[in-house]
Parts: structure tokens; sequence; C-alpha cells
């Protein structure tokens, strides 16, 4: 098995070529993501020369994905917790590279340079509602649509204290109450 870090260090590589990647439109001509940076900041009212930073997460479509690397696309559908990372490491370095001088300024101005990945479009199989959210897409990248029509705070309760008697050496445990949680204090 491959370590982790060389497995985040090629799929760094990956999503850096895609972003360099020029995207091919007839009748509309050639796009980029050096282009969408843009969309990260706007101009200050009334100085022309001032940005202030907009947004910290880059949207990505996943069209773009698709067409640029399909088995990338999947990978990151299955395995997000090993691919966004490494996605968010390539947004940096591709920040940092100075494709957008004036994004790379108001971050190290702003002290924090972290940029965030979105993902927008159509997940296929993995577009859900809430009632097909199960068990089986659990550790998957999911998009999850519908109305909530009802919510309520759910407050974890105490469902077992487990107390040590001195006397005998052992837990003695005590069952306080029932709820609909998994959650166990102590």
């Amino acid at each position: 098995m491959e370590d982790y870090s060389e497995v985040r260090v090629q799929l760094t590589r990956r999503f850096a070529d895609f972003f360099e990647y020029d995207f091919i439109t007839p009748g509309q001509g050639s796009w980029s993501y050096a282009r969408a940076l843009e969309d990260l900041y706007e101009p200050v009212e009334g100085d022309a020369k001032s940005y202030r930073i907009k947004t910290r997460r880059l949207m990505v479509a996943e069209h773009h994905l698709r067409k640029y690397d399909e088995p990338l696309l999947l990978q990151l559908l299955q395995k997000p917790l090993e691919c966004l990372p490494a996605f968010e490491d390539a947004l940096q370095n591709f920040v940092k590279s100075g494709v957008d001088q004036t994004l790379q300024r108001l971050l190290e101005d702003s002290g924090s340079e972290n940029l965030t990945i979105g993902l927008k479009g159509d997940f296929g199989r993995s577009e859900v509602s809430p009632r097909q959210l199960t068990s089986s897409l659990l550790n998957q990248l999911v998009c999850v649509f519908g109305i909530v029509t009802k919510c309520s705070l759910v407050r974890p309760k105490l469902v077992t204290s487990v107390h040590y008697s001195e006397a005998s050496k052992q837990p003695a445990p005590r069952v306080l109450g029932l709820c609909s949680c998994n959650y166990l204090g102590g």
C-alpha cells in the first residue's frame, strides 16, 4: 500500500494540472480557473484601486472535472477525505504561483491564506434527498437536496453513568434514562 503522503502529493499534482487546463467552449473561446479567481474579490466602493475579499471558496463545476479527468472526479466522489485536502493544496499552490497578484496580495494582507473548494453541478447517484441519505453513503461526497419543513434542536442526553466501586474494584453501571441518541456520558 502506498504511503498517504505520496498519494496526496500525486493527487495535488493532478489537481494542479486541472487548474492550469484551458476549457474550450465553442463560440465563447477558452476559459480557465485563473479567471475564476477574480470572482473571489471585489473592488471597494469609492476606491477603484482597493479590493476586498468577497469569499474564500472557489466553486468548481463538476462537469469541468469530468471533462478534464473523469476518473479523478470519481475518486473525489468516492474518497473525499483523501482528495479534498490535496485539491485545496493545489489551489493554495496555484494562487501562490502568482497567477493572480491581487488575490495573492489580499490573502497575505488578511493574515490567512486559506482558500477552500466548493463543488457544484450534477452529481448523478451522489445527489440524494434527506430520506435517501443512508449509511451506504458514509465517507462519500454527496449532494443533499430538499426542503426543510421541520427542524428541532437535538441535545445530547446522558444514557448511562458508570461508577467505580473502591470496595469491589468493579465498575457498576447505572441506567439513568433512555433517549433516542447514542451519546454516552461518564
